[in-house]
């Protein structure tokens, strides 16, 4: 590494030809690639001379040499600012000449250095609209990824158009291209039915081919995509059962929220379950215990969303039957509750309410953490949250702590001062109202829950009105 640096930098102050730069800066992104190098190697171009050497002769660069010293910074996962902001304004310059496959990787190095160069971006969806049929589907997969990864929402119309093209090139389609795809598409809500129904028929024919990544990415795509392909879901469950090692914990997290999202009517929830009947025993099925295991194991790198969407898939799909994970993720989550987002901490310890699970540590840290970030809660958070204290107060026998009680009466009042409650939430709201025993509740929170209610009214579903009514009738001491 050290003589390949020297050599470099003997070079650069040669003033080469721009293609010998390019080849040099090849070289040692090639040699240097990798996370587990990019600590270390981050400022080799700069070391070696040739980032300065290059933003001296930006202007020389013809669009290839542009695209690919791009490659070699998005590869090295560091950039000098300056060089890469001279690198997009020369592409845009060179726009012309650029092929389809330069269009992606510029595209794609622009959204794995999390630079939003948004000139660049609106050139690269024009020339990509003018020049689709000439891609490659790894091309328009690329692509795809890049304006999704970016988040840039207002190229959707180009997306569709992907969406066409890659339909005349489903013979090219790798597993790959099409994982990258589907989470694009999911990402930005690009629903093209029908040429999504054709990704779907390839995707459901390539399974074995795919990776658990790919697996998790295209079942998380389509769940998001409230597509009605249930037998897709239900087949990458059935493929994931002989992949499961090898999922990452965010991995298991979408597979099993994109599951309890599809509500696949195939997939067994509990290794109770399993039916004696020949015919099934022949066939591979999706065990959640098996993957409760994996979760088990790799509890320690979820991050705070996988575990709560990991949860929540459990309490969408009723598996009650998990304590011991779900007490290493109370316990994990008691622990490390300060990484937890309000949105996280109602929605996992809705989660949790749901299946009955009741875990003190986990719950004495959600009420110092909610007590000290009440005013950051979204109003359906706020609602959840009260719902789940109610819900553990009439599991269990005797009165919920005061801590539980004096939340409980804050997270209502909290939301009853917000506009945009749902007509689930204000019932939500009117039966922990009704259930915990608040002391300090005025006349004034019953009434204000009350008018919301009757002005909803017309609004909510059946089970609501049974619990608003319930919970009037219970604080009139009707019943």
């Amino acid at each position: 590494e050290e003589v390949l640096c020297s050599c470099c930098k003997a070079l650069a102050a040669s003033r080469p030809a721009c293609s010998d730069l390019v080849k040099a800066a090849r070289c040692i992104a090639l040699l240097n690639a990798g996370p587990e190098r990019r600590a270390t190697t981050q400022n080799r171009l700069t070391r070696a001379g040739l980032a300065d050497a290059a933003l001296g002769r930006v202007a020389e660069l013809q669009a290839q040499e542009v695209s690919q010293l791009c490659w070699c910074l998005a590869v090295l996962g560091g950039h000098p600012k300056t060089l890469l902001s001279a690198l997009a304004h020369q592409a845009v310059a060179k726009r012309e000449a650029l092929t389809p496959f330069g269009i992606s990787n510029l595209a794609w190095c622009f959204a794995k250095l999390h630079s939003r160069h948004l000139e660049l971006f609106d050139v690269l969806a024009d020339e990509s609209r003018h020049k689709l049929a000439h891609f490659q589907a790894s091309d328009l997969a690329g692509v795809a990824w890049a304006l999704a990864t970016s988040a840039l929402r207002e190229h959707r119309p180009l997306l569709c158009a992907v969406s066409a093209e890659v339909v005349n090139k489903l013979q090219h389609v790798e597993p790959q291209h099409l994982s990258n795809l589907c989470w694009a598409f999911a990402v930005l809500m690009v629903q093209d039915g029908a040429s999504l129904g054709q990704i779907a028929d390839l995707a459901k024919e390539q399974l074995p081919q795919f990776q658990s990544q790919a697996l998790a990415n295209v079942a998380w795509a389509f769940a998001k995509l409230q597509s009605s392909r249930r037998d897709l879901i239900s087949s990458i469950a059935t493929e994931s059962t002989h992949k499961l090692k090898s999922f990452s914990p965010q991995g298991l997290a979408n597979l099993v929220w994109a599951l309890a999202k599809t509500q696949a009517k195939q997939v067994a929830i509990s290794d109770r379950a399993k039916s004696n009947s020949k015919e099934q025993q022949g066939q591979s099925r999706f065990e959640f215990g098996a993957v409760a295991s994996e979760a088990g194991a790799a509890l320690q790198r979820f991050q705070p969303q996988d575990t709560c969407n990991f949860v929540w898939a459990m309490a969408s799909m009723l598996v009650s039957d998990q304590c011991t994970l779900l007490g290493q993720i109370g316990n994990k989550a008691a622990a490390r509750m300060s990484q937890f987002s309000t949105q996280n901490i109602s929605n996992l310890t809705w989660a949790f309410a749901v299946l009955s699970f009741q875990h003190q540590p986990f719950l004495q840290a959600v009420e110092v953490r909610a007590q000290d970030r009440l005013f950051e809660f979204k109003p359906q958070a706020l609602c959840n949250l009260a719902w789940a204290l109610a819900t553990f107060k009439e599991g269990r026998d005797g009165d919920p702590a005061v801590g539980e009680s004096s939340l409980c009466e804050k997270l209502i009042d909290r939301a009853l001062q917000t506009s945009n409650l749902t007509p689930q939430g204000i019932a939500n709201l009117a039966w922990a109202y009704a259930t915990m025993p608040l002391q300090e509740s005025s006349a004034h929170t019953f009434q204000r829950l009350s008018s919301q209610a009757a002005d909803r009214c017309c609004e909510l579903q059946l089970r609501d009105v049974s619990n608003v009514a319930w919970s009037v009738a219970m604080t009139l001491g009707i019943v």
